[in-house]
């Protein structure tokens, strides 16, 4: 039972990470590219890029819990849904191209995951 909360929280870093993206892609399609120079220090500022970065560090310290908990071979893959997420918001929020290749795709990363999830105990 105690490894089901941290394949939980192992599914739970993946959507935070996604949503990080989510924000930041947004950001980028707002403010342009951000170059590492003075005159764009102030687009790191950005609520999104300020979101992206506070998601991104929940994620972390919840990882460390995860890390802690299960076999690295067990919790990294789980960590290739976050490419499931991204594939549906690319297509629903950003209008990005549906091929059924990469649906195909998607769906055997899914598949893998399910199977390692299947195995834990």
């Amino acid at each position: 039972m105690k490894a089901n909360i941290y394949m939980f929280y192992s599914f739970l870093v993946a959507v935070l990470l996604t949503a990080a993206q989510t924000v930041w892609k947004m950001a980028f399609n707002k403010i342009g590219e951000i170059t590492f120079s003075l005159n764009d220090f102030h687009k790191f500022f950005n609520p999104f890029i300020l979101t992206g970065i506070v998601l991104y560090i929940i994620a972390t310290f919840l990882w460390f819990k995860v890390l802690h908990a299960l076999p690295l071979s067990i919790a990294y893959p789980i960590l290739s849904v976050s490419y499931v997420f991204g594939y549906f918001i690319g297509i629903t929020v950003f209008k990005e191209s549906f091929s059924f290749v990469s649906l195909i795709g998607v769906l055997l990363i899914m598949t893998g995951v399910s199977l390692l999830a299947y195995n834990v105990k």
